[in-house]
């Protein structure tokens, strides 16, 4: 079966299928309702990755679950050692384990009985020793004689010591789930401090032999300790040495009948527990007393073992051998049902990373141009990275040059990847080389701004250190047939390119300091030596659902830690800590609104557009000046300077210019430039109409339920009956033309771009739903419409000759009235190229952004303007045509209503190339609010 965040998918597979598979996500720590997120007008902090980068989250995240074969045991290398008796039956004495197709290691003790027989016979894959062969018990067993018995050449038995031995069978093993060998711990020194035993002996001193196979947990005891226990004697005259070993446990202990049997330890690779004999079972004095008992080491010996078996086990090769036959590990196993073990990869402890998104590399300069790629780092804005101080001079002695995003490979440089060069290497002010790793934090800054794409979007961090998860993320480094997930029916890889992988952290207390700026994690089980080693500033990260989509946000930087984390403990400087500082940096002392203003104390001349079109209709002769007062067109010398502001408007150029002269004081307001067919006309009377009112009249009608926002694909779909009553169409009736997009705000009233109304020709009709065509009375464009820029104040009011009634089709819509902020979630509204009116995914973005893009637009000023882009990651805003209104939706005591949030003023990017981003650039409603009010509640 398989799991879908968000949505509900049943699916059976039983085989693996390249997917790689993220770490399972967090829920509900973040608000889950996206009609309740908001974009402000100004950035003012780095945790916004759910609203600035809301089109790169993930949408949904696939989790499969794959059926495999269930194993028989945990010790399918666990072998029973027997000699045949004189009545048919096979007594099974000692222990042994399967190392490679043929050999099986036991105790040198183990080559006679006590009546100097040698064993005959090796059974496998057994479960219980006192079930026939053919017992179904025993279905998965084999049995193999003995061909040679060879102990240690320094075994005697007479003593204690060098108690090794290798069988030989007559012919090779079946590998199956139940028979496979084990590899060898190589190593002097063992990582872990508890290992498994494993046998069919006694359960308790002088208690009765088990027939099932046991295991039991043990901790290494130091063999100076352990000597109190075995002192020297006439069988250890040297009391114990080097090549022995000890373990115990207050409860637990390997007992008589386990001689020979394996003191392992299991590491994982591949999501794969492998286990290593460290030990062979070889005497104790009394078993379940808490008294130790002494391994044979296995380490000392393997020279030995690999020159009688002709084989390797180095740690890496061995590991790999059977790989896909192997125990998956526990974490990952969801259910067993009959023969079938079902596991979901989303559990792993760790797998390949695929996707750079965040993750990026840091450079330095060698011979001839090249780039060595060492540390790691987290993008955290177009400009700026994250890494750990000490990548400073971490190698070759030279601070970065670069940073690579966009791509993992650490050896070779892909064409997709963006190499850019560093500008500077910012280390926190109290970091100290050499000191706590407390500070142990930089920020990298960029010589160009990084180009946003699916495959390269900055991380999400928090500014709070309120959230902590059980577990989270982190990034290594590893040979990639180490790390990847091998199937049942997959080829093993002998592919051993260092690549980078994702585990799984769990969160642990620090165990060597108590800093709250560090974090600290440890996983239980234990690599595989060679399979992990930490990515210097790496990031500690977890997946998190927020809002609508699934978001990586970063807790940790990586400092310090064996193995991964895996077994021992891997540290990581907070960031959160600091985000004091590291906003400060990116985002600069100063976060307050920022407009495009000018501070120039001098008149500053607006001239008229010359791509101005004409309209068809009579202007009153009047001017208006760039603050809104009334004004009529005189030299320039016949104006009182005294009622003349900082900005002058040109009526004509001459040799002396006509310019709007003021015909009232400073704070006082015109009325607005007025369009009408037939010239000056007095206005209707008025209706009463409040724009408060539009709530009443979306609950007073019964709505339609509205398609979820996801659903509506990125090149729009034709809007349902009924379902977008407050949207109208602005042309001419008789020619079946309808030329510009607008939408209802009254009963008299819509409202549109000013710069649609001056292109479009003969414009007389509306048309409201169902159908219904209204007269147009007069058209009303706001007073100071591009005088300050080409599409400045960009709004028209158009009023009809006869007011409309409200009904289910026919409703005014509501205005945002919020000048800081807007919904993220937007629906643009306009006339597809068949003429249906569509209905388009949109999200909201920073003004700043806008500006910033290539071919950007300085006239887009924060107080007037609203930019928006599409919903989906890789489409186009070029639908959208001046006019067309946008809106966001909320929901009012179980009544959805929409809020009208700007009109489209124009679109950037959409004449260039296909790979520029396009925007919208909208008249933001709120900053029009009191000029609407009174026109429309005039």
């Amino acid at each position: 079966m398989a799991k879908i965040k968000g949505f509900p998918l049943l699916l059976f597979l039983s085989f693996f299928c390249g997917v790689h598979n993220r770490i399972q996500p967090a829920e509900q720590i973040f608000p889950t309702d996206i009609n309740k997120a908001f974009m402000p007008t100004v950035r003012q902090t780095l945790n916004d990755c759910h609203l600035r980068y809301h089109k790169y989250g993930d949408y949904y995240l696939v989790y499969p679950i794959y059926g495999v074969p269930a194993r028989q045991g945990e010790f399918a290398h666990m072998a029973a050692i027997g000699w045949r008796q004189s009545n048919g039956s096979i007594s099974f004495d000692c222990g042994g384990s399967l190392i490679t197709t043929r050999h099986v290691l036991t105790a040198a003790h183990c080559a006679l009985n006590d009546d100097g027989v040698a064993p005959q016979v090796v059974r496998l894959g057994v479960i219980d020793i006192t079930a026939g062969l053919y017992d179904p018990q025993n279905r998965f067993a084999q049995e193999y004689g003995i061909t040679s018995f060879r102990r240690h050449s320094e075994h005697e038995f007479r003593a204690e010591y060098h108690d090794i031995g290798l069988i030989t069978m007559d012919r090779p093993v079946e590998l199956t789930d139940a028979v496979v060998p084990a590899c060898l711990w190589t190593g002097a020194q063992v990582p872990l401090r508890r290992f498994e035993a494993a046998g069919f002996g006694q359960t308790s001193f002088g208690g009765e032999r088990t027939p099932i196979l046991l295991k039991v947990q043990l901790s290494p005891v130091d063999n100076s300790a352990c000597g109190r226990f075995y002192p020297p004697s006439r069988r250890r005259r040297q009391g114990l040495i080097d090549q022995q070993m000890c373990a115990s446990d207050e409860r637990m202990d390997t007992c008589h009948g386990d001689s020979g049997g394996p003191l392992q330890l299991k590491l994982m690779a591949n999501n794969r527990l492998i286990p290593f004999v460290v030990g062979i079972t070889s005497f104790g004095r009394f078993c379940g007393t808490a008294t130790p008992a002494v391994y044979t080491r296995v380490s000392s010996y393997v020279d030995w073992l690999q020159t009688e078996t002709g084989v390797s086990f180095d740690a890496k090769t061995c590991a790999g051998r059977h790989l896909n036959v192997r125990e998956i590990e526990e974490a990952m196993v969801a259910n067993r049902i009959g023969d079938k073990v079902f596991v979901e990869p989303e559990k792993s402890y760790m797998d390949l990373e695929t996707v750079a998104k965040h993750r990026v590399y840091l450079g330095y300069s060698i011979s001839a141009g090249r780039i060595q790629w060492n540390c790691g780092g987290v993008l955290i804005n177009e400009n700026f990275v994250l890494t750990v101080a000490h990548c400073d001079r971490f190698i070759l002695n030279k601070t970065p040059d670069y940073v690579k995003a966009g791509d993992l490979d650490i050896f070779k440089d892909h064409p997709h990847a963006q190499i850019i060069q560093i500008e500077r290497f910012i280390k926190h002010p109290d970091y100290r080389d050499g000191s706590t790793i407390d500070n142990d934090i930089a920020l990298v800054k960029l010589q160009i701004n990084v180009r946003f794409e699916p495959n390269v979007v900055p991380a999400c961090i928090l500014n709070s250190e309120t959230v902590a998860l059980p577990f989270y993320e982190m990034a290594g480094l590893g040979p990639y047939n180490m790390n990847n997930f091998v199937m049942e029916n997959e080829a093993i890889s002998d592919n051993s390119t260092l690549v980078l992988t994702r585990m799984r952290a769990d969160s642990s207390s620090c165990s060597w300091q108590s800093s709250n700026k560090i974090i600290c994690t440890k996983n239980s089980q234990s690599l595989v030596p060679g399979t992990c080693r930490i990515e210097h500033g790496g990031p500690l990260e977890r997946e998190i659902w927020h809002h609508d989509r699934y978001y990586s946000y970063v807790f940790g930087l990586t400092v310090a830690g064996e193995d991964c984390g895996f077994g021992a403990e891997a540290s990581f400087v907070r960031i959160a800590s600091h985000i004091k500082w590291i906003e400060q940096t990116v985002l600069g002392n100063n976060l307050k609104k920022r407009k495009i203003r000018s501070n120039r104390s001098r008149r500053q001349i607006v001239f008229p557009s010359s791509e101005e079109s004409l309209y068809s209709y009579t202007v009153t002769q009047s001017c208006q000046l760039q603050d809104g007062r009334a004004g009529s067109c005189m030299p320039y010398r016949s104006c009182s300077k005294e009622f003349v502001g900082t900005t002058i408007s040109i009526c004509q150029h001459g040799l002396e210019p006509i310019i709007c002269c003021p015909a009232t004081s400073i704070n006082t307001l015109s009325r607005p430039t007025r369009l009408s067919a037939s010239g000056s006309r007095p206005t209707n009377p008025s209706s009463g109409y409040k724009l408060n009112n539009c709530v009443s009249y979306w609950k007073q009608y019964k709505r339609p339920p509205i398609e979820e926002f996801e659903h509506i694909p990125s090149q729009g779909r034709p809007v349902g009956e009924e379902e977008y009553p407050h949207i109208a169409a602005i042309g001419n009736a008789q020619r079946h033309a309808w030329s510009c997009t607008g939408v209802l705000v009254s009963d008299e009233y819509v409202i549109t771009a000013a710069s649609c109304i001056a292109s479009a020709q003969v414009l007389s009709s509306i048309r409201l739903g169902s159908g219904i065509t209204h007269e147009i009375d007069e058209i009303i464009n706001h007073p100071s419409y591009g005088q300050r820029f080409k599409n400045s104040n960009n709004l028209a009011l158009v009023r009809f000759k006869k007011r409309t009634r409200f009904s289910s089709s026919i409703l005014p819509a509501c205005l945002w009235p919020k000048n800081d902020m807007i919904p993220l979630k937007l629906y643009a509204l306009g006339r597809g190229v068949s003429g249906q009116m569509h209905v388009y995914p949109r999200s909201a973005m920073y003004n700043a952004d806008c500006r910033s893009l290539t071919g950007g637009d300085n006239s887009i000023m924060d107080d007037e303007n609203v930019c928006i882009e599409n919903y989906h990651a890789t489409d186009t805003v070029c639908a959208d045509l001046h006019g067309n209104p946008v809106e966001g939706i909320v929901d009012h005591n179980g009544t959805r209503i929409p809020l009208i949030v700007g009109t489209t003023s124009r679109t950037i990017g959409c004449l260039t190339s296909t790979k520029t981003q396009t925007i919208s650039v909208l008249s933001r409603i709120a900053n029009f609010m009191n000029w609407i009010k009174g026109v429309v509640e005039r």
